[in-house]
């Protein structure tokens, strides 16, 4: 599965803990919403099958 991380502000504890769950058994990709144009982003959204927005 692959997963998308959209971060807006940088990860808590918490959202560390589940990047790093998933990224031992999932192939995840991090990216830094202001980091990326609304093509980009939705460009690796319809790529991916899960989204988490932090």
């Amino acid at each position: 599965m692959k997963i998308l991380y959209i971060l807006k502000k940088d990860l808590d504890a918490t959202g560390q803990q589940l990047l790093d769950r998933h990224k031992a058994t999932q192939q995840v990709t991090v990216v830094r919403l202001n980091e990326k144009s609304a093509s980009e982003i939705l460009d690796l959204i319809e790529s991916h099958d899960k989204l988490i927005m932090w």
